[in-house]
This record gives C-alpha cells, structure tokens and sequence, in this order.
C-alpha cells in the first residue's frame, strides 16, 4: 500500500502520497557486488562506514532512478564493477502507487523497465517522482560551470513538470543533429528540419525552467534566482525567431563546434537578497545555505503541487553543514514528508535524530545497522 501523510503548509492542509523507497538491490555496481536493503518506512536513512566503503556507489545508484547522468555526472559505463561487463539496479518505491524499476547497463546501453515494461527512457523516469542531492562537490555549485548549474535546475523543474525530460532530450537530440548536418555539409533542407524541430522544443525548455522560478520564488526568503543567456535578452523568444537565428549564425557555430545561442547556453545566477551578494561571491557556508534554502523552497513547492515530495540524497552531511543547520534542514524536509538519505564515517554523528533507519557500509558490503 502506498504511504500517504496529511501536512499542513502555508495555511492549507495537503494529502500527500509519500515517495519513499522501500528497497533496493544492487549487482556490480561500482564497487559493491551484491546488496539488498529493505527500508522499513522511516523518513530518515543513515548509511555510515568508512571512506571508500560504498556508501556514495548506494546514493549514485538512487540518483540514475531520475533523468540524467546521476550524482556525479559520470558515464554508465564508469559505474560498472572492475572485472565485470553490467550491472543491475532494482528499487521498489511507493508514492500515490507501489512502482518497480529495473536497470541493466550492458556494452554501451542502459536498458530501462517501469513495472514490467521494458524499453522505457528517461523521460518515464521523471513520471515517478523527484530525487534530488547534495554533495560535498556542489559547495561550489555557484561558481562551477553553467552546465552544472543547468542539470540543477533542470533536476528541480523535472519534479514539477514530468514532460521537460523529454523536451530537454529532444533539444539536444536535434541540436546535435545540426551540427552533424553542418559539419557533412548537408543540404539547407535537412539542416531547416533540423532547426525547427530544435525550436520548437528550445521555447518548451525555456518557458518550463522560467515557470518553475517563478513559481520557487514564493518559497524563498534569502535567495534569488534567475536564467541569463542572450536567449533571454531576446524580446522575441517564439520559435520562428529563434530558428532565424539559428540559420543565420551555421557557419559561426560549424567553426565553434556547438550552437551557441538558445536555452541550451542559458546560465542559472544567484544573490542573497539581505545581503545583495552574488552567490557566486559570497562566503562557503553561505553557499551551502542558499543551495540547502534552495532544496527546501523545492520540496515545499513539490508537496504542495504535486502533493508528491522528492527524495533527498545528501552525501557526507557531516563534512559540509555544521550541526544546527543540519538539523533545521532535516526537520524541514522531514516534515514536509521527504525520504531523505545520509552518508557518514561514524554512526555517533546521527545518534540525535529519530525515526532513522541505520545500514553499516563495509567493504562494499551493506547490512543492516
């Protein structure tokens, strides 16, 4: 039966269908060989051992069950354990329904199953739910690479909006075919499907990222967020006129090696509204602040309109947010219904939260706590 919590949010009352996951199986994967855990419904779980056990290989392997590359951005075939060709991923979660996903990487594929279905993609993935994380890396998410600021927020509108995996992909997919048709001196017919087939989906990307903002926003306090890129300097953002522009710049993008102009560029900036600073200027533990308000502005957006909150992989807790902080965080989300998952060298470092599921990590191998 499906987990189901009645909370109360900015004066309402919400039924919300808890997505929690209930269990899990592993085979070669990283470096854990075989693991099976079964989760017993608290909203807290706890995977403590020492650096290198397999703690971060459990957390990476629930971050392929939403759309993209997962919790370090690497290729499948990285996660793939030393002397073997595949692997295998198995969860049972529960939201408004019980769902089962497989996942089978062998050769250069990842084969994905929804509930005995097979040959599903990643846009199916996003019709689950939301898992989102924070890792020791993303400390400096601000002022890393736009690209992985663009995945963030790209993870965050997936939870609100199911169908901006698929248009993502499509973008990209067609994007990448302009270039090829560029590059093969393809005549100006293929390249004009090409173009506006881009298009279309380039405005259903922008618009969906510019719609979850605005609607975060209600849920922030020290925070503010915003896309920049020439795409958004456009007055006219309509797919005709981004097609125009994508045929009048072929041949400085076939010299680039990439199509410079559109959402696919866009960067995600940030300030601290009290303090007026940007986020890529301000202190560490500042940082880790406005991405820890960020996630929890997310989680209350999700539970009060979807009614469908998201999981939380936070890796190394301890190492990155001081004790207060780390508390206020869990009993927010928790609150709110999450299912969140914590990584840690020591088991003392969680003894003071409740309702928590304990597994000890060892050598690549998971039991129970």
């Amino acid at each position: 039966m499906a987990s189901n919590q009645t909370i109360e949010f900015i004066g309402k009352t919400f039924n919300i269908a808890l997505m929690k996951i209930t269990n899990l199986k592993l085979h070669n994967f990283r470096n854990i060989e075989q693991a099976s855990l079964t989760l017993k419904g608290q909203a807290i779980v706890v995977l403590y051992g020492e650096n290198g056990a397999g703690k971060t290989s459990v957390l990476e392997a629930l971050s392929l069950l939403t759309p993209g590359r997962g919790l370090h951005r690497l290729k499948m075939d990285s996660h793939t354990q030393h002397g073997f060709k595949e692997w295998v991923i198995h969860a049972q979660l529960e939201n408004d329904q019980p769902q089962q996903i497989g996942m089978h990487f062998k050769g250069s594929k990842r084969h994905i199953k929804l509930n005995g279905e097979k040959n599903k993609t990643q846009g199916d993935l996003s019709t689950l739910g939301n898992i989102l994380w924070f890792t020791p890396k993303m400390d400096r998410l601000f002022m890393d690479s736009a690209s992985a600021r663009r995945e963030f927020l790209d993870r965050l509108v997936f939870g609100q909006q199911p169908q901006h995996a698929g248009n993502l992909n499509r973008l990209k997919h067609h994007l990448k075919n302009r270039l090829k048709l560029l590059k093969d001196h393809a005549p100006t017919d293929w390249i004009d499907i090409e173009e506006e087939q881009a298009a279309q989906y380039a405005v259903k990307v922008a618009q969906a990222r510019t719609d979850y903002l605005t609607n975060l926003h209600q849920h922030l306090t020290a925070v503010h967020l915003e896309l920049e890129g020439s795409f958004e300097k456009r007055d006219d953002k309509s797919p005709q006129a981004l097609q125009q522009k994508w045929a009048d710049t072929r041949q400085r993008d076939l010299k680039a090696g990439a199509t410079l102009h559109g959402p696919q560029r866009s960067n995600l900036t940030g300030q601290l509204t009290e303090l007026d600073i940007p986020l890529a200027q301000c202190s560490t533990g500042q940082h880790k602040k406005a991405i820890l308000e960020i996630l929890i502005a997310n989680a209350r957006l999700t539970a009060a309109t979807t009614h469908n909150p998201p999981i939380i992989l936070l890796d190394e807790v301890a190492g990155h947010l001081d004790q207060k902080t780390k508390n206020y965080f869990l009993t927010e989300v928790t609150n709110l219904g999450c299912q969140v998952w914590l990584t840690g060298t020591e088991k003392e470092t969680f003894a003071n939260l409740t309702d928590v599921q304990f597994f000890h990590v060892q050598q690549g191998q998971v039991q129970a706590g």
